[in-house]
């Protein structure tokens, strides 16, 4: 870089000085934004002081998008600038995709798009037969006449146009049906002509500007086994639906034939069926009856419960049938381990349970004998449905047993739709470390006034849980325990403190510190003060004093730096829920990175709480929160407040950071406010909250209902 130094006249002396330029990034950008509104953007701005804007439109630009801006850029107003954040407006009126500039004094430009497509996990689910062992809801992969479900957001405000391109020869390309089911998904039809392999995904592919980085997926195309369809009838082996007819031993034989057979369905003809042993599926076997309303399994009464009345390991499958029990532990459970080579691969369609350990007239005594390990385990190990392993379905179910409902460990691809679910006494759902789940269409309601929502959490191994799309739900009469219709949980920590990274991506720690092992795997690092505040990785290793990212920090820590290490929760996407009768609709307890909940309804509840904060030991930081397009209600209700109703708590969009808890990058937008309902931001220090944007919002108790508290306030932007 050359400097002018001297100049006289018309004689310019240079000199060969490189100009000493700094680093600044861009971490993280709100999206999606419409005309008119304000876009936030975190990072490191060294010098906010001499910042300046550039935006351009590159929704149909053929050429690099960072060219376009540094030549057609306009000046654009900046709202607000610190060394960690941004905001500026978008025009009213123009593009649906954009990308900026900023420049500041000695440093480099730095650039970031708004409303670009990201694709953050795909999905699909076969149709038709599929031979036994083979994966019916994969990750990354689909098989040609199937749909794969493309996650992310921004997926369809540029177009919903998405191409394929072989791996293996780059210059030809496939196009594909895409369909836009809302923002954050996308339907795409793989053809059945396609041949299998490796292919790379885009969306948004006409335009080049838009592709690259997150708007592009490698999946796997492949060819499925059809099921061999082999069926086999209880009848044929002796069994009989008849009261006081005891059917194990005939099952046993009808299953045991269907193993010997390489995988078969063994059919429950219409009638209702008695057994007084558990059941035992093997692997590649399906269970199933002539439809809930017509075929019905009956287990004995017993003092004590087995495990599982209904178990199979892996690869298995339970149909078209009701399932009634009293005294149970778990009603309908898989191995739950979460080893693919082991678990997993588990179906339960069209299936209706009722088990009640208090059936009857029970004594005092008997009663408590029961009531208590439920309590001390908090429902742990007393299941209505409890799945573990990749490839999970429950779908079209009706559920309802003594106390926990759904418990899905180690999930990796599971669906879940279409039920009823009732959460029964100290009863609650949870997904526990897993991840590319689908939870949508469901109702969720607690049959006792004891039972909670539920949750998804990360009491791992693994120390992760994400790529959540929660939609289209109903959550309903959560009344007891914490009443939260859904909370992210899951605490701890490896680490709290200073550390030094080197140029592979490595780590280290403060050698005063305790050693981290390689059970955090799959955590996130995260920068949540001085140097490089904001941004955040996954532990690839860890071992002793040093931890391996999977990616370096784009701006390395300084001595300024404090990092932790922190169980993951990333991208929940919650689209059109509603909530009534319990007390938080959405909690975001801990760590909570790049979550957006959008055109949910908070009806006769708490509203949504998102609050950073020491949890269980760890210290959980929240990045890039999105709340837009929200109703919260305007009615009172009883069980708002986790600790009780002697006081009037209105419902709220609640953001709290509890030292030594970090915010960083947090948006509210477009909500509905509701009779008394509030809007309130909130932080125990200055430093907590940071980079935060209020943003076309409806109040009815008008700024009234906006809370923010001193600490809080100097780092937002209201509009």
């Amino acid at each position: 870089m050359w400097r002018i130094i001297w100049c006289t006249g018309a004689t310019l002396i240079l000199l060969a000085t490189p100009v000493a330029y700094g680093e600044s990034a861009v971490f993280w950008v709100s999206a999606p934004v419409r005309a008119g509104e304000m876009v936030l953007a975190t990072g490191y701005f060294p010098h906010p002081e001499g910042a300046s804007l550039r935006l351009a439109d590159i929704t149909r630009k053929g050429r690099d998008w960072r060219t376009v801006v540094s030549q057609l850029g306009r000046p654009t107003e900046i709202l607000r600038v610190t060394n960690g954040s941004v905001v500026f407006p978008l025009p009213s009126a123009g593009g649906r995709v954009y990308g900026f500039r900023v420049d500041q004094p000695g440093e480099e430009p730095v650039f970031g798009r708004v409303n670009a497509p990201e694709i953050w996990w795909t999905i699909s689910e076969a149709t038709g037969g599929v031979g036994p062992g083979e994966s019916t809801v994969t990750t990354d992969e689909v098989m040609p006449g199937a749909t794969l479900r493309v996650f992310g957001r921004c997926l369809q405000i540029a177009g919903v146009a998405a191409e394929l391109q072989p791996v293996a020869n780059p210059k030809k390309k496939t196009g594909v049906a895409a369909r836009a089911e809302n923002e954050y998904s996308l339907a795409v039809t793989i053809p059945n002509e396609v041949e299998p392999g490796r292919y790379i995904l885009r969306v948004a592919a006409s335009t080049e500007a838009l592709t690259g980085g997150g708007a592009e997926r490698t999946i796997e195309i492949r060819r499925g086994m059809q099921a061999a369809g082999r069926s086999l009838s209880i009848a044929d082996f002796g069994g009989q639906p008849q009261n006081g007819i005891d059917n194990s031993a005939a099952l046993g034989r009808a299953l045991a034939a269907a193993q010997a057979a390489g995988g078969a369905t063994v059919e429950l003809p219409a009638g209702g069926y008695f057994f007084a042993q558990p059941i035992e599926i093997p692997p590649h076997v399906t269970l199933r009856g002539a439809g809930p309303d017509q075929t019905a399994i009956y287990f004995a009464e017993t003092e004590a419960a087995p495990e599982a009345w209904i178990h199979g390991t892996h690869d298995f499958g339970v149909e078209n049938v009701s399932i009634f029990c009293a005294n149970h532990k778990a009603i309908l459970s898989s191995d739950m381990s979460g080893k693919p080579e082991g678990a997993g691969h588990v179906l339960v369609r069209n299936v209706r349970i009722r088990g009640s350990m208090f059936r009857g007239h029970p004594t005092s005594q008997s009663l408590m004998k029961r009531v208590t390990p439920v309590m001390a385990a908090s429902g742990v190990g007393f299941e209505t449905v409890r799945l573990s392993g990749p490839d999970l379905r429950i779908l079209d179910c009706d559920l309802l047993g003594s106390s926990r409902s759904v418990y899905i460990y180690r999930g990796k691809g599971a669906v879940v739709r279409g039920n009823r679910i009732q959460n029964g006494f100290r009863g609650w759902y949870n997904f526990n470390a897993s991840e590319e789940v689908i939870f949508e269409g469901n109702t969720i309601s607690g049959a006792d006034l004891e039972s909670t929502g539920g949750s998804y959490s990360t009491w791992g191994p693994p120390k992760s849980s994400q790529n959540f799309y929660t939609a289209n739900n109903n959550y309903s009469q959560m009344m007891g325990w914490d009443r939260e219709a859904f909370t992210s949980d899951g605490g701890g920590g490896a680490y709290y403190g200073k550390a030094t990274q080197t140029k592979a991506g490595r780590l280290e720690l403060d050698a005063a510190s305790a050693e981290v092992t390689n059970v955090w795997q799959g955590a996130v690092a995260a920068i949540i003060e001085g140097r490089g505040m904001g941004q955040w990785r996954v532990v690839a290793d860890a071992s002793g004093h040093e931890v391996q990212l999977a990616a370096p920090f784009e701006i390395a820590p300084d001595n300024t730096s404090v990092i932790t290490i922190v169980p993951a929760q990333v991208h929940y996407l919650f689209f059109h829920n509603h909530y009534s009768e319990s007390g938080y609709g959405i909690a975001y307890y801990g760590t909570a990175i790049e979550h957006i909940a959008e055109g949910n309804e908070v009806a006769e509840a708490g509203g949504i709480f998102a609050s950073s904060r020491r949890y269980s030991g760890g210290v959980s930081p929240e990045f890039g929160l999105q709340f837009i397009g929200n109703t919260i209600g305007a009615r009172f209700n009883y069980v708002s407040s986790p600790y009780g109703a002697t006081t009037f708590d209105p419902s709220a969009i609640d953001a709290f950071s509890v030292e030594p808890g970090r915010t960083i990058g947090l948006v509210l937008r477009r909500n509905r406010f509701l009779g008394q309902s509030v809007l309130r931001i909130r932080s125990q220090t200055p430093a907590g909250m940071r980079a935060v944007l209020v943003d076309g919002n409806q109040l009815a108790g008008g700024t009234a209902a906006m809370e923010i508290d001193k600490n809080a306030a100097p780092e937002v932007v209201v509009r």
